[in-house]
């Protein structure tokens, strides 16, 4: 009885997000060619900026894999947890539940992205920064040169805490100025240094998420997204 109701909830999740986020089988049909993304989310993710991040790129025909990190306790069960869409399920800031593609694992190491990106929401980044599997993934990906986007609180709790951000300039989510001492920190909604982009919160996400149209396919792409979006172009 307990299965059969989980099933149902389940059912209910994906009809509200299938619309949104694509979902894993669609997304494989993508060509090689198109950019990769990959776009992390864990149990206290901020939903707002998860889903407008992966909405604006799908938009322009980004592949985007929505991947869920294990917080501890999560992580501690990890050898009794599958990739069924029972353990996909994210809980996010305000209670919001998103279903993942996939769970990240050392099997991630071996697959090469153009770009991962953080969204923020307070316990969100900490089960971020409390996750080596994610943090040594960032370290490859960053060793090879390739682009790391963060927002809200992940560019300060993840981030600057793992010594990502370096002497490169960066912003992040007010509240965490201070207590995270970004000591390159720009007051602006989004900031691109290098192959490092970062941004303040939900409401400059969608700015934010249409940066990296542009520095993934191009000023055109960006635009004509902006226009679709009745969003004005000339902050981009």
């Amino acid at each position: 009885m307990k299965n059969l109701q989980k099933l149902k909830q389940l059912n209910i999740i994906k009809s509200h997000f299938s619309s949104g986020i694509k979902n894993q089988q669609v997304r494989n049909y993508t060509s090689y060619q198109t950019p990769q993304v990959l776009v992390a989310v864990a149990n206290g993710s901020e939903e707002i900026e998860t889903v407008t991040i992966t909405d604006v790129l799908t938009r322009s025909d980004i592949h985007v894999t929505l991947v869920k990190v294990l917080d501890e306790k999560e992580a501690s069960q990890q050898g009794g947890i599958d990739a069924s869409p029972f353990h996909k399920i994210c809980v996010m800031s305000r209670g919001l539940k998103l279903i993942a593609d996939d769970i990240l694992n050392d099997n991630f190491q071996n697959r090469d992205f153009d770009m991962i990106v953080l969204p923020g929401g307070g316990l969100g980044a900490q089960n971020f920064a409390k996750s080596q599997i994610l943090i040594d993934f960032l370290r490859n990906h960053a060793h090879h040169n390739r682009y790391i986007a963060a927002i809200c609180a992940s560019p300060a709790v993840v981030l600057k805490e793992h010594g990502f951000i370096g002497d490169k300039q960066a912003t992040c989510y007010p509240g965490f100025i201070n207590t995270m001492t970004l000591d390159n920190y720009v007051d602006e909604k989004v900031v691109v240094s290098g192959k490092l982009i970062t941004s303040q919160g939900p409401a400059t996400s969608m700015e934010f998420a249409l940066k990296l149209v542009k520095i993934l396919k191009g000023q055109g792409e960006a635009d004509k997204n902006a226009k679709d979006l009745l969003f004005d172009a000339k902050h981009l």
